[in-house]
């Protein structure tokens, strides 16, 4: 894990021996916890997990270029100059991060936190900010965003800590497990706005109920100095409470977004892009068959733009959205069928709009370039290698492998059901760190299933054969012990035409599925 920042330091030595009060004789450019991706300049920074020792691997880090690092004791062969000696490397790296906080006194901070959606939530905002100009010049300057997920103990002050001294608004996540982590969390770091994506059953394994984590998460609006804006799901269970808890924790403004008409960012429809492939089948896979004919993958092919430049009326994989923010009717395309981003990207809106003054209008534009990352819902089509149809549909892959809980998992099966196709598949792992109730929240799937007209289930894991034994036979695909067994399954049932969502918790390890069917299919 290390985050790039270019090549001019981001802490001198002079700034480096004032922080730990020795001698340290190098700048650092960059800082990094993976030995694998430390580079010439870094600052290596130990950390003992869980299931790794990083000071088993500072020697590497320094042949790797490092030049200095933060360890919790003396690596024999380490030139000891080169090393700075702490009681905690954790905590050190949290000094950095708020050292760092200091010497950007005129950032705006907003994070955000939440069941689901956070890192999808924090990009969109970050994908808005960054791309709004005026008059060809940048709406809003200085912007940064914490990368990928990192939003832990961990993974924040990293973020921080690296953050570039001409930052004017800089966008963090924050995760948690159990009570007090976000309130630590925004010890490091103190936001001026928050946003809470939504609450529900997600690590219910470490909590007594879903109140109690609605209660952890409102911890975001505690800051010692009262937030500006605090940004809450409307239709939550929870909505009442999360705004109560902003009011006396001293925010004033608080804005709502959801389906609700009440809500200050509403969504008013929300359709699936219809296809109209079927007018131009011949030329549009007349050009498909040029391709294939190449030495190109289809996986090449797609990442480079060309699948979509050879089949420009496939405009299955997107939502058309109408949507009333703070009052003004706005329209735009969402490039994702995944419902549960539709939500993401109305309350991405609403921060915009409200922290960056950008123009609505402008915001529904620049949306319509936003891209998922992997694994999150992004939507895309497999052409059989070895099909001699030329009209073939291809198979529609939704890639939600990253995580799930009950809540994700019913959204996605609902978004997969607006996809067009012959079937409609789900291959679904099992949902962890539910706690006690995690049968109750696998077989209560079902119903879900029924209503949205899931064609075949394939299952995996000890919680999803609890599912499937109560499935309608007729739906009953199979059901494997996990992933890498039921690649193979997958890959023998699946026909042209059909429309599968692959999803499952992160350590069920999915999105392995995913890529045999891609390398296979």
């Amino acid at each position: 894990m290390k985050l790039a920042t270019g090549t001019s330091a981001i802490f001198t030595r002079e700034e480096l021996t004032n922080i730990f009060n020795r001698d340290v004789d190098a700048d650092v450019s960059d800082i990094s916890i993976n030995s694998k991706s430390t580079k010439k300049g870094d600052l290596f920074v130990a950390i003992k997990g869980k299931r790794n020792d990083a000071h088993d691997f500072v020697k590497e880090a320094f042949i790797k270029g490092c030049s200095l690092a933060i360890v919790e004791k003396v690596i024999d062969g380490i030139d000891t100059n080169k090393l700075i000696v702490v009681r905690s490397s954790c905590e050190t790296l949290v000094d950095l991060a708020r050292f760092n906080v200091n010497r950007v006194p005129n950032a705006s901070y907003v994070a955000i936190t939440g069941s689901v959606g956070k890192t999808t939530t924090k990009d969109m905002i970050y994908h808005l900010l960054s791309n709004a100009t005026s008059n060809g010049n940048p709406a809003v300057s200085g912007i940064y965003v914490s990368k990928e997920n990192f939003n832990s103990k961990i993974g924040l002050p990293l973020c921080v800590a690296i953050m570039p001294q001409n930052t004017k608004i800089a966008i963090f996540e924050m995760g948690m497990s159990t009570t007090g982590d976000i309130r630590n969390l925004i010890s490091v770091v103190s936001p001026q706005a928050s946003l809470i994506t939504d609450i529900c059953e997600a690590h219910l394994e470490y909590f007594p109920c879903v109140f109690d984590i609605a209660k952890a998460k409102s911890e975001i609006f505690a800051t010692e100095n009262p937030q500006e804006i605090a940004i809450i799901p409307h239709d939550s269970a929870y909505a009442d409470f999360l705004k109560h808890q902003a009011h006396i924790s001293g925010i004033r403004r608080v804005l709502s977004f959801g389906f609700g008409s009440f809500a200050d960012a509403r969504i008013v429809s929300c359709e699936k892009i219809k296809m109209q492939a079927e007018t131009n089948a011949s030329s549009e896979h007349t050009g498909w068959n040029t391709l294939r004919s190449s030495n190109l993958s289809i996986f090449k092919i797609a990442q480079n733009g060309l699948l979509e430049q050879y089949l420009p009326d496939d405009l299955e994989n997107g939502l058309d959205i109408t949507a009333k923010i703070c009052g003004k009717d706005i329209s735009y395309r969402l490039r994702s069928c995944n419902l549960s981003a539709a939500l993401n990207s109305v309350s991405a809106i609403l921060a915009a709009y409200v922290l960056g003054g950008v123009n609505l209008e402008k915001l529904a534009k620049i949306m319509g370039t936003f891209r998922l990352l992997a694994k999150r819902g992004d939507v895309f089509r497999i052409y059989p290698k070895n099909s001699s149809n030329r009209y073939s549909s291809g198979v529609l892959i939704m890639d939600d492998s990253y995580n799930a809980c009950q809540t994700s998992m019913k959204t996605a099966i609902k978004s997969i059901s607006m996809c067009r196709g012959h079937r409609k598949i789900i291959v679904i792992g099992d949902m962890l760190e539910l706690g006690q109730r995690s049968i109750y929240f696998h077989e209560n799937l079902s119903p879900t299933i029924d209503k949205y007209g899931i064609d075949k289930v394939f299952a995996c894991g000890n919680f999803m054969k609890y599912l499937f034994d109560n499935l309608q036979e007729e739906k009953k695909g199979a059901w494997c012990e996990d992933a890498e067994t039921m690649a193979d399954v997958i890959l023998k049932e699946v026909k042209d035409g059909d429309c599968i969502l692959i999803k499952g918790s992160r350590s069920m390890h999915m999105d392995h599925i995913v890529d045999f069917l891609k390398n296979n299919l």
